[in-house]
């Protein structure tokens, strides 16, 4: 599915802005602990110009809080990367 790939985890798991292009698209979800299991889906995320990691359904991310995962997508995430596969966003 366009906007989602396999993982490339850092050495600690941790999302490094310094080391993103703009424009790249990552998988990613909350560490354990900062949210419940239930609210640990993973985002298709991108860097902004400005360093800002927001995702395909437009939450905006704090990057200390976040890892690169594989699991459960969020579905709007999904949605949204399937119309602008359709050309439909």
């Amino acid at each position: 599915m366009p906007g989602f790939r396999s993982p490339r985890p850092e050495p600690d798991g941790a999302v490094e802005p310094a080391r993103r292009a703009a424009g790249e698209v990552l998988n990613v979800r909350y560490r354990a602990g900062v949210v419940g299991e239930r609210s640990r889906v993973v985002h298709a995320a991108t860097w902004t110009p400005r360093g800002v990691l927001i995702t395909l359904c437009g939450m905006p991310l704090d990057p200390a809080l976040v890892e690169e995962s594989s699991g459960m997508p969020c579905m709007r995430c999904v949605r949204i990367a399937a119309d602008r596969a359709n050309g439909d966003g």
